[in-house]
């Protein structure tokens, strides 16, 4: 799995905005989807993926996902993966047994008026479209949907999006689930202290499934919202200008699951 972008949901854009500016990521506006009822924020990293800062444009939009989310301002709601042919995607995802929405003609209006277009099919009912990513295929040049105002003035070096966290109400079958859309061997299951959860992690891919405690705010948050991404972990290649920029201090344990259990990290 290629990791395309992150999607995180707020109630208002320009809030979402200034949030993540004020913790080192700062975000560009992007533009209104086609559908009308969306706008977003982007904030894009040196290897091409991006957080998608989503809002609807009115308090009385109806967007076509993630209301719920939108309406509570929730924060992460669903995460796409780059493929080549989203046709052939589709076709391979229905074949394991999946619900395929699409492929779908999508686009949005930058700023400066250039359109962007590109499509996407959607997996698994409604239960399931949170968690799983949906797939995206560019029609119009990458880059202009990633980098606004151009790689070289947006890009948040030396920090990437390295795996995305997913909670899940119930291990054995989110496990079950991804092996057979995706191909993936048996994970490794350990308990997470930091996360308060059990954690299933697939070697080498961008993603790790998180069964939260009772009472853990993971498990909270899966009753409220379902499967859906719960958590972003981002990688630096340098901890010190890092550190500088975002106020965050390292803790060893996930720096240990970083290097060790996920492969990710030099």
């Amino acid at each position: 799995m290629t990791i395309d972008h992150v999607i995180v949901a707020g109630r208002e854009l320009p809030v979402l905005m200034r949030s993540f500016s004020a913790v080192g990521f700062h975000a560009t506006f992007g533009g209104v989807h086609s559908h009308g009822t969306t706008h977003m924020g982007i904030v894009p990293f040196a290897d091409g993926v991006y957080f998608e800062l989503l809002a609807p444009v009115s308090p009385d939009a109806t967007p076509p996902r993630w209301r719920k989310h939108l309406r509570d301002g929730a924060g992460l709601c669903g995460w796409a993966v780059s493929v080549k042919d989203v046709k052939e995607e589709a076709r391979r995802l229905a074949a394991a047994g999946f619900d395929v929405t699409g492929p779908v003609q999508m686009g949005r209006e930058r700023p400066d008026g250039s359109h962007l277009e590109w499509a996407v099919a959607v997996f698994g009912g409604e239960q399931v479209r949170s968690l799983l990513p949906f797939a995206i295929e560019d029609r119009t040049p990458r880059a202009l949907r990633v980098f606004p105002r151009g790689a070289d003035a947006e890009c948040v070096a030396p920090r990437r999006v390295a795996c995305i966290v997913l909670g899940v109400e119930c291990l054995d079958s989110a496990v079950a689930m991804f092996q057979r859309a995706f191909g993936l061997s048996e994970p490794r299951r350990v308990p997470d202290p930091v996360l308060d959860a059990e954690v299933a992690v697939f070697g080498g891919q961008p993603v790790i499934l998180a069964t939260g405690v009772p009472g853990s705010w993971i498990a909270e948050r899966t009753r409220r919202y379902g499967n859906c991404p719960c958590a972003v972990m981002v990688a630096t290649l340098d901890w010190t200008p890092s550190s500088a920029d975002v106020p965050w201090t390292a803790d060893t344990h996930w720096l240990e699951v970083a290097n060790t259990r996920l492969g990710l990290l030099s």
